[in-house]
């Protein structure tokens, strides 16, 4: 039996595009401790430093200087990746540490919600968006755990969220996991409540948490990895930076989505709206908008277009350099 903690975060309407995305980690709890460490070793942007630690009193490398330890002591954001020169790197490295895993100690699900094709108005009219996302989380938690930890009775120890409005939500907080544990008998969760936690760890520090601290550090790494697919999957922004990170991961999400079985998944909802269901059918269904798009036959795909062109940066083909060396 896997033990398992799961880390999320969600993207909702990036852009103003109207899609939701949502992205979990999903950890078993003997390689929490070891992946943290990959994690913080990563602040140090010198290559021959093998740890890394909060304080800068503790630092290990003796070429690193107090002023350069707090920049490296940062929150990693994809939305705030531009013109910070560290964030990036570390994001960079996150990225690359997260693709040597290969899915062995860290594995994630992506779920994109196409709002366009789904019957938003069945969701209220009050914090329709929150509400989608509420019903939906449920979704992206069982179809992790059933496809990545397959063939054992798993068990979820607890869920870890970056601090939203989900949070005064008045449902999910306490009920979602609740509702999900009475759904899902193939597995156990263990902690129905949901542990909300701060995306800056720096918060954590002032109070010498330290077990939230490092949760922190890897829903920032959700933060992350879910910037860089919003990005590849929709051309959010035309910031290099963020063009970058994401050109990182153009490979390691094609292949995902493109092949069998791999240790990440990545899934779309829905591919046929409610009328063109209702159409092939041939008749008029009674049955809940809802529970007749999740019990469609092939109405979850795994294959989609990337919107963002591929990314070269200052990177100049052949004609653009001949060019600049006859002038």
């Amino acid at each position: 039996m896997a033990e398992v903690n799961v880390y999320c975060d969600e993207v909702i309407r990036p852009n103003k595009k109207d899609f939701l995305i949502m992205g979990s980690i999903f950890i078993e709890e003997r390689d929490i401790k070891s992946i943290l460490k990959e994690l913080l070793k990563c602040r140090c942007l010198n290559p021959k430093c093998k740890v890394w630690h909060y304080e800068f009193e503790s630092c290990p490398n003796k070429t690193c200087t107090e002023k350069l330890h707090k920049k490296n002591n940062t929150s990693i954001h994809f939305y705030d990746l531009r013109q910070n020169k560290e964030r990036k790197k570390i994001a960079l490295a996150w990225l690359n540490y997260l693709k040597r895993d290969y899915g062995k100690k860290i594995k994630f699900k992506l779920l994109v919600i196409d709002l366009k094709k789904l019957q938003c108005s069945y969701f209220g009219n009050n914090k329709t968006d929150v509400n989608i996302y509420n019903r939906f989380f449920r979704t992206l938690l069982k179809g992790g755990i059933n496809y990545l930890f397959c063939n054992q009775h798993n068990a979820i120890m607890n869920v870890y969220h970056d601090e939203g409005s989900q949070k005064k939500h008045e449902y999910f907080p306490e009920l979602n996991l609740k509702k999900l544990s009475i759904e899902s008998p193939d597995f156990t969760i263990h902690n129905k409540n949901i542990i909300f936690v701060n995306s800056d760890h720096r918060e954590y520090l002032k109070n010498n948490d330290m077990e939230l601290a490092n949760h922190s550090q890897v829903i920032q790494l959700v933060d992350i990895i879910l910037g860089c697919f919003s990005q590849l999957l929709l051309n959010t922004s035309n910031i290099e930076d963020k063009k970058e990170v994401a050109e990182s991961m153009r490979d390691y999400f094609t292949k995902i989505m493109n092949y069998g079985y791999f240790p990440s998944s990545i899934n779309f909802f829905p591919k046929y709206t409610i009328e063109q269901i209702k159409e092939s059918k041939q008749r008029t269904l009674r049955q809940d908008p809802l529970d007749l798009a999740l019990s469609t036959k092939g109405n979850f795909y795994k294959e989609a277009n990337l919107e963002m062109p591929v990314f070269l940066g200052k990177q100049k083909n052949l004609r653009g350099w001949f060019n600049d060396t006859e002038n």
